[in-house]
């Protein structure tokens, strides 16, 4: 669905190409691929990140590295005695909202109980925020057919949502996965308007294992993508 909008947008994509070079002009940039080569005004290069710690001498305060470069901590994000590390430099899925939620681990061990850890942080919702916005939670359709459970899988054109085509925004569409026994949302990957909100609404429910049946029947505002949730759950 992506390649399709990007496609209809103009935008040439182009798969499994090596990069050999780069050749720099004055004003241009040749990126020179297996797959041909291609004139631009700029390359973004993306390789990742890792942690900024080498100046920091950690091993004199009894701090140890994993294999990647990361600080290494418990699930209370100890590190060492007294030392705690939260967020990217922990290793920790790098997010915003992650980092966010490491501090309540961290500060729950300096001024609260000390109960809260990230074992208790199961789902992580993202968003990649494209036109229109692609969120993901739980999981996708080959995990639930790798885990052997019994599940079916929801899904909805984004043109079919009356708010979509207010918005003028109409490409894409939403998928859920649901357990036929239960009846409990599995997960679901939305690529529509406003996906990176409605994905926190499906994640609560997923937390609280609010049954699927619950948000085909619930009753939302019109027009809004969250009412698309009535049709989505509908029976197959």
């Amino acid at each position: 669905a992506m390649l399709a909008m990007l496609a209809d947008r103009g935008v040439k994509v182009v798969l499994e190409a090596e990069t050999k070079r780069f050749i720099s002009a004055e004003e241009t940039v040749t990126v020179v691929t297996s797959q041909g080569e291609y004139a631009a005004e700029a390359v973004l290069v993306a390789i990742g990140r890792r942690p900024n710690v080498e100046a920091l001498h950690l091993e004199a305060a009894g701090v140890q590295l994993t294999p990647r470069g990361f600080i290494q901590t418990d699930e209370y994000l100890r590190a060492a005695p007294n030392i705690w590390a939260m967020g990217d430099v922990a290793g920790s899925p790098q997010f915003t909202y992650v980092s966010l939620d490491d501090y309540r681990i961290v500060r729950d061990q300096i001024l609260g109980e000390g109960q809260r850890t990230t074992k208790a942080r199961l789902l992580l919702p993202t968003s990649v925020f494209t036109t229109p916005a692609l969120s993901q939670v739980g999981m996708t359709e080959t995990m639930a057919a790798a885990s052997g459970r019994p599940y079916e899988v929801k899904r909805l054109q984004t043109v079919a949502i009356p708010k979509a085509k207010v918005l003028g925004e109409t490409h894409g569409l939403l998928k859920a996965i649901v357990d036929t026994e239960t009846g409990l949302i599995l997960g679901a990957t939305l690529f529509c308007p406003e996906a990176h909100e409605l994905i926190n609404l499906l994640k609560l429910a997923m937390d609280h294992q609010i049954p699927a049946e619950a948000l085909r029947t619930q009753i939302f505002t019109h027009p809004t993508i969250a009412e698309a949730l009535n049709d989505l759950f509908a029976p197959n």
